[in-house]
């Protein structure tokens, strides 16, 4: 809808920016300066500015997105009409080229940029200079990385560019020495920020809370309260009708609020010395003194106290120059990545409510949206695939840069509230098109019905009142293992697996699961993995398939880069997904299972050793290739006093996901990752239970009978219509195997030439994923088959590009 707005401040940095050091141009900071324009070719939806992906929390970042078509494809920032360029002459021998650049969702393998520069002469694009991204790979991990490139190592395009003249640079899929028919266009999504030309000093414009919600990229840290959690205060904020932080009363000696910005560090190098924090606090009179603090990324501080003089019970609005915050020895402005607002000694608690709000670094231009949107229509869940319901909605009218929310539940959904409603997805973008929700089923393949619910929020962070709802949609769950609430008899950490015949494992492997990094097949990493739970214990245990286990207590390499299994739960049902991990009533824990001991770690950052010893933890090397784990960890060990006693409830769901490490070399980071969700999580540690699986405990009630004989395989082998079909570029392909055997799956062209081999070895009754990513073929029908010992079959799928 229109936005009806309260205008707190307006004051745009794009033309402000002071400079140093000689001569700087300054494409991008955060937004795009008034003095620039984008100019783009070879793309669906040209790349744009947009708010809330910056690498500075709160501004936007340039989005590159999929090209048309394989081929050329760039986008050129630019001075005005192009005519009128810049002098770099005098920097040319001693400076850079700077920018930062992330991919969200990782890299296609023949993926790669190049960066050029352009005189006023670029119409006929002769008089430029360009380099190539070596180290482009490095953002495959999905963070923010740094750039930079000397001036003088630029080669010429054709002609000598005229360095007295810049007017515009470009990040182009094209090089040169390839020619224009020899290169492929970027299939990935890319974020740019900060890029500019020397050294400048641009003022910092950084928003932690705008009146609404905390800015994407911040994460909380709560101490000393009761919940330890993000509590707001609705309708009590400085702009009426919005929300506010709360301050709660403490039950701990500390307490303070944190808001950290851990994976994407600031540089308030020049800001410490030029900029203002600017933040609004409601306290009654008479309370304790307050301190703020940053924090760099080696924990040193620079700090500024809260005189609790300044408290009357009424809203003010601090206006604090950084450069009036002490810093302690050592203190780094370069790598800023952490706020805080804290009980100014550690054995002072503030026994009193205290309100928060508008918290930014700068003058940002923040306008307070309190108008909820409207909420979606027309909701539909596409059944035509089994496993997979592809949910569709129509957009709101009238917004921009909303995003939405879908739920699921298998009753009718009345309340978002509602026992049993889950989320699917949160922060959907209106062009996204279809969602995919996997459906799974509990120790079986049968029908299942869902309802659906869609909420819209603006980019504001208003949410619709009402949710758009649809449903039954009928579809066949795929088999899912289940957390067994009948533990080993006569438990003992042993290695051997005898005890757990009758409780299915979650069955891992790369022809199935998802993987970052390179591993090869089954037999080079899989692995199985058994869950039990009772009112005292929880029971693990783990069979790897490894082909080199090189893991040790001798091995120099960090634990996190080396060989084992991560696992984590939240010992709550599943409605919600938390963004971030949590500790109190709902807490999420990660178990690591190292060759000497189990680590745990929690969202207070507190991490130990279990110390688990004798009959309740073993980790067995089988010899340099396989290894075997089994844990008896009793709750107590993991549970805090401030936290809910744990009783697993038959029937509950609850935020699951495992990721087993494989290093093939001693002493090196590891190869690869495997993980059982279909979520493919960039760092499951960083980024919350949001994007974790699930799983359940026990059966569900909506399963009414299954064999207790059963043994979860399928009975029959089976191919699976492949999914997306038609798709562009990557599709996944289901089958069903009721006992060992040797396999092969294949993909052809029409003319029957292989394509490709997904699958070329011996699996083990079960069911199984293999993906099919077409990138490097055309468009066109192709073919898919099987061959598990006698059986064979062969299905088509067509490929749109």
């Amino acid at each position: 809808m229109k936005r009806i707005s309260t205008l707190i401040v307006l004051l745009i940095m794009c033309v402000s920016f002071a400079f140093s050091q000689g001569p700087s141009m300054v494409f991008f900071k955060g937004e795009l300066p008034d003095s620039m324009s984008f100019w783009s070719w070879g793309f669906s939806q040209n790349p744009a500015a947009v708010n809330g992906i910056g690498h500075t929390p709160g501004t936007a970042g340039i989005q590159w997105v999929t090209s048309a078509e394989d081929g050329w494809q760039g986008n050129f920032i630019g001075v005005g009409d192009y005519t009128v360029g810049n002098d770099m002459s005098t920097i040319w021998a001693t400076d850079s080229v700077y920018f930062k650049m992330r991919a969200p969702n990782g890299l296609a393998d023949n993926d790669s940029l190049c960066v050029y520069m352009y005189d006023s002469r670029n119409s006929d694009w002769e008089y430029s200079v360009w380099i190539q991204v070596d180290n482009f790979r490095d953002i495959e991990d999905g963070a923010w990385h740094q750039f930079s490139f000397a001036l003088a190592d630029f080669q010429n395009y054709t002609n000598d560019i005229d360095n007295t003249d810049i007017v515009a640079l470009s990040f182009e899929a094209q090089n040169p020495e390839q020619g224009i028919n020899g290169t492929d266009g970027i299939s990935a999504e890319l974020h740019f920020d900060d890029i500019w030309i020397g050294q400048p000093e641009i003022p910092m414009t950084m928003v932690i809370f705008n009146g609404q919600q905390l800015s994407n990229g911040i994460g909380t840290d709560y101490w000393g309260f009761e919940s330890n959690d993000l509590t707001l205060a609705l309708d009590e904020g400085y702009t009426p009708g919005t929300p506010a932080i709360v301050w709660e009363t403490s039950n701990w000696s500390w307490q303070g609020q944190g808001y950290n910005f851990w994976e994407q560090y600031q540089d308030f190098t020049y800001a410490m010395g030029h900029d203002t924090l600017k933040i609004k606090m409601k306290a009654p009179a008479g309370i304790n003194d307050l301190i703020v603090r940053w924090y760099d990324w080696s924990d040193n501080a620079a700090d500024f106290i809260l005189d609790a003089a300044v408290w009357d019970g009424e809203w003010q609005a601090l206006e604090i120059p950084l450069a009036s915050f002490v810093q302690a020895d050592g203190f780094d402005p370069s790598t800023v990545d952490y706020f805080s607002i804290e009980a100014i000694l550690e054995n002072e608690t503030v026994p009193e409510r205290v309100l928060i709000d508008d918290i930014w670094v700068g003058s940002p231009g923040i306008a307070v949206d309190v108008i909820a949107p409207l909420a979606p229509t027309n909701v539909i869940a596409g059944v035509a695939t089994d496993y997979y319901n592809e949910i569709s909605w129509t957009a709101v009218d009238g917004e921009t840069g909303e995003s939405y929310d879908i739920y699921a539940s298998l009753n009718p959904i009345t309340s978002l509230d509602d026992n049993g409603v889950t989320i699917v997805k949160v922060g959907a973008d209106a062009n996204d098109g279809n969602v995919v929700h996997q459906i799974y089923y509990p120790l079986d393949e049968l029908e299942v019905e869902y309802y659906y619910a869609i909420t819209c929020r603006d980019a504001a962070g208003n949410t619709s009142e009402g949710f758009a709802t649809a449903g039954p949609f009928a579809n066949v769950g795929k088999y899912r293992a289940i957390i067994s609430l009948d533990p080993p008899v006569n438990f003992v950490a042993d290695s051997e697996l005898d005890e757990w015949v009758g409780i299915d494992p979650f069955v891992v492997t790369p022809e199935s699961n998802p993987v970052q990094g390179t591993i090869d097949n089954a037999a080079d990493f899989s692995y199985s993995a058994y869950v039990a739970m009772d009112a005292t214990y929880l029971y693990v245990a783990f069979d790897v398939k490894d082909d080199q286990f090189v893991s040790s207590a001798a091995d120099t390499i960090a634990w996190w880069d080396n060989e084992g299994i991560e696992f984590y739960f939240g010992l709550y049902e599943l409605g919600i997904p938390h963004p971030y991990w949590m500790n109190g009533v709902e807490p999420d824990y990660r178990l690591v299972f190292l060759p000497d001991y189990v680590h745990l770690s929690k969202a207070s950052y507190d991490e130990w050793d279990l110390g688990l010893t004798g009959d309740d933890y073993i980790f067995v090397d089988l010899g340099g290739s396989d290894y075997r784990i089994e844990a008896r960890i009793p709750w107590a060990t993991m549970i805090d006093e401030d936290e809910n006693a744990f009783i697993p409830t038959r029937g509950m769901t609850i935020p699951f996901e495992i990721l087993g490490f494989d290093t093939d070399i001693a002493n090196t980071w590891n190869d690869g990752c495997l993980q059982l969700g279909g979520n493919l999580a960039i760092n499951p540690w960083h980024d919350g239970p949001d994007v974790w699986t699930y799983a359940w405990v026990g059966l569900p009630d909506f399963v009414t009978s299954i064999d207790a004989s059963k043994t979860g395989l399928p009975t029959t082998f089976a191919l699976r219509d492949n999914y997306p079909n038609p798709f562009n570029p990557v599709t996944q392909i289901n089958y069903e195997l009721p006992e060992s055997a040797d396999v092969k799956l294949t993909i052809f062209n029409i003319k029957g030439q292989v394509v490709s081999t997904l699958v070329e070895n011996n699996q083990t009754a079960g069911y199984y994923t293999a993906t099919f990513n077409a990138q490097d073929v055309s468009s066109g029908l192709y073919f898919y088959q099987i061959q598990a010992g006698s059986f064979n079959q062969t299905k088509k799928m067509i490929l749109v590009k």
